[in-house]
């Protein structure tokens, strides 16, 4: 054959198979893409083996500690169910993944590239259907499915769904200043200490010789913040970024700055409920009695 014709055959083979492949989308169920889906599956970010199992029974290590029994993702599933069905799972979570109020299997850090390649991988362990009528049913979910998801990234470079929606479209969250106004603490953004006097420090070792388990307490878990004898701190506790991408962006650029705040001296009148409402301290009822007597020793 003439190498003229050899040259051309090849090279109109290689444009058409670039051609394909750049109009292939990330959501069709490629060899590569299948292939990308187990590296997703293994990973350590996502750790689906550590309760779907390395042989994807189900029998992870950390599948005992859920309250919902993991799905063994070699086994039967419904004939209507499609990859879509997996890609929202991965992307959303469902009912079933809820505990106390929070989703703990929405993988929002995923591209959808991985989303689907994972999906796509996971749909194609599950066994096929064997009955005519399921096949049928089959083919017309996976014919609707696709439908849907060929129209959502008609529109979207994205599929937004939960949280991960654009911050524009989601319910703006309060600012940080009306937050900080609804306390007692005072924004500053210059750092400085009070220095407490001689007669808060005489306080404070008196009431250490009466309460030596209070003042250890005290000292490990509130001295930081509110200081040697209570007397508070000023402008020296990082609280957040304040957002002033709303109202004071410079030619549409976001700013942002961080919020220092001021921590009041501590009032003599502080509760044990108070003190237990703000702070996640594991204590014993001996312990608690023991840091509110000392607390209060030292603001007297």
């Amino acid at each position: 054959m003439d190498k003229r014709i050899i040259l051309l055959i090849l090279t109109t083979s290689f444009v058409y198979i670039n051609c394909k492949d750049s109009d292939q989308k990330i959501y069709e169920p490629t060899i590569e893409s299948i292939n990308y889906g187990s590296i997703v599956y293994a990973s350590s970010e996502v750790n689906c083996k550590n309760c779907h199992g390395v042989d994807y029974k189900g029998k992870g290590p950390d599948a005992k500690d859920l309250d919902v029994p993991v799905p063994d993702l070699t086994g039967v599933i419904a004939p209507e169910k499609t990859p879509l069905d997996y890609f929202k799972a991965i992307s959303v979570g469902t009912e079933k993944t809820k505990k106390n109020g929070l989703q703990y299997h929405a993988y929002y850090s995923l591209t959808d590239k991985a989303k689907w390649a994972l999906a796509n991988y996971l749909y194609s362990l599950a066994q096929q259907p064997k009955t005519n009528e399921e096949k049928k049913v089959r083919q017309e979910s996976l014919a609707k499915a696709m439908k849907e998801v060929r129209e959502i990234y008609s529109k979207n470079r994205k599929w937004y769904m939960g949280e991960n929606t654009p911050s524009t479209e989601r319910e703006p969250s309060p600012k940080l200043e009306e937050l900080i106004q609804k306390t007692n603490f005072k924004t500053e953004q210059d750092i400085s200490v009070k220095i407490p006097s001689e007669k808060e420090l005489e306080a404070v070792f008196v009431a250490r010789q009466k309460y030596e388990e209070g003042y250890h307490i005290y000292q490990n878990h509130c001295q930081k913040c509110h200081g040697i004898a209570g007397e508070g701190v000023q402008g020296s506790q990082f609280l957040g970024i304040l957002d002033h991408s709303r109202y004071d962006a410079i030619k549409g650029i976001a700013r942002r700055k961080p919020a220092f705040v001021g921590i009041p001296p501590i009032s003599n009148n502080v509760k044990k409920e108070d003190v237990i409402k703000y702070h996640s301290y594991y204590l014993t009822e001996e312990q608690w009695n023991d840091l509110i007597n000392y607390i209060k020793a030292i603001t007297e």
